[in-house]
């Protein structure tokens, strides 16, 4: 096998504001990463599975999945997942009955931007700056959009943005063989950004809001509730909301606004606080030199960690600070993002302070 080595770009993380000294060994040992550069291939004759594994030659194509780069664990683990998926539904759509294949038109280019791990977090950070990064080809190219894609709203609305890029929506279920293959290649890991991407991706969402028209007032401080959400709820949520409110704060739920509201909103926030969630995302359209104040369970395990909105902050030039909160109850609940949290207060009230 032939390894071709890429010239990768070495990023530093900034580390949060007001960090513990306590706590800083948790953010030094990733406070660097390294980045190769990504490219756009062009494939003939792939096949992709609905939920997102695309293979050529019945193998999976290099840059196509998140989080299953090296062979160390817990990424061999990811690899061979995703494989032996993958292979057993090429071989049942090629020799058997019971799954559903078609064959797109040999005579379109298709561009391949989803991957395995749907949500809102993963559709503003890797599939929308990957669909940018094809931008000048737009017209000669068709976005393969599974079924369940094309039922989010912010999915939707955010695809104006590219005018002049048409799609095709696939059926629930239904896995496809492809002639022409255009696939931006996927950063290696889900807590990885290129600087430049997201800075340039964060300019073209903000010139396409800039003409539109709002009926929504903005807001300098915004604390974004989950009382809306199903998990993640804070114990003493009436407190926490009295503490934002009295230091100026507006408080919000995402799932009031629509995509490009959203986008206005954080154009135009300042300091941006809740508790770690998916609608944490759209700090990918503030402004340089705003802040993020991120609520998270308390550390206890390396394998808990998750540093996406930190390392986001960082490549966005962005403020980042950080309170860990006592989980309602200690146990084996599922991994951690679902556990409610109790914040303290008194703490609560020093980083305000201290942010604001």
């Amino acid at each position: 096998m032939i390894t071709i080595f890429r010239k990768k770009l070495k990023i530093k993380t900034q580390l949060p504001k007001n960090c513990a000294n306590k706590d800083l060994f948790i953010f030094k040992r990733r406070e660097f990463y390294y980045l190769p550069k990504l490219i756009v291939n062009e494939k003939k004759n792939v096949f992709l599975t609905h939920y997102g594994i695309i293979l050529k030659n019945m193998l999976p194509i290099r840059y196509s999945l998140p989080n299953a780069f090296g062979f160390r664990k817990p990424n061999a683990g990811f690899i061979f997942q995703f494989y032996r998926k993958a292979l057993e539904t090429f071989l049942v759509c090629r020799f058997g009955k019971s799954l559903e294949s078609i064959k797109l038109s040999k005579e379109k280019k298709y561009l391949f931007a989803f991957s395995p791990w749907f949500g809102y977090f993963s559709w503003i950070t890797e599939s929308l700056p990957r669909i940018y990064s094809t931008e000048k080809e737009h017209e000669k190219l068709t976005l393969i959009l599974p079924e369940s894609y094309s039922n989010k709203s912010f999915v939707m609305e955010s695809l104006k943005v590219f005018p002049n890029l048409s799609y095709e929506i696939i059926p629930e279920g239904v896995h496809m063989n492809i002639p022409k293959a255009i696939i931006p290649e996927l950063k290696p890991f889900t807590y990885v950004f290129n600087p430049k991407t997201m800075i340039e991706f964060r300019k073209k969402m903000w010139s396409y809001v800039d003409d539109l028209n709002f009926n929504i007032d903005r807001h300098k401080k915004i604390y974004v509730s989950r009382s809306k959400a199903k998990n993640r709820k804070i114990v003493n949520n009436d407190q926490v909301e009295s503490s934002f409110i009295n230091n100026g704060f507006e408080v919000l739920n995402f799932e009031d606004y629509s995509f490009f509201e959203q986008v206005y909103l954080m154009k135009h926030c300042n300091i941006l606080a809740g508790v770690h969630g998916a609608g944490f995302a759209n700090i990918a359209f503030m402004a340089e030199n705003s802040s993020l104040f991120e609520l998270i369970k308390e550390y206890s395990s390396y394998k808990e960690e998750r540093p996406s909105y930190w390392r986001l902050c960082s490549a966005l030039r962005i403020d980042y600070y950080i309170q860990y909160c006592e989980p309602k109850e200690y146990g084996n609940y599922d991994l951690w993002v679902g556990v409610d949290l109790k914040v303290n207060i008194n703490e609560l009230e020093d980083n305000l302070n201290n942010i604001c």
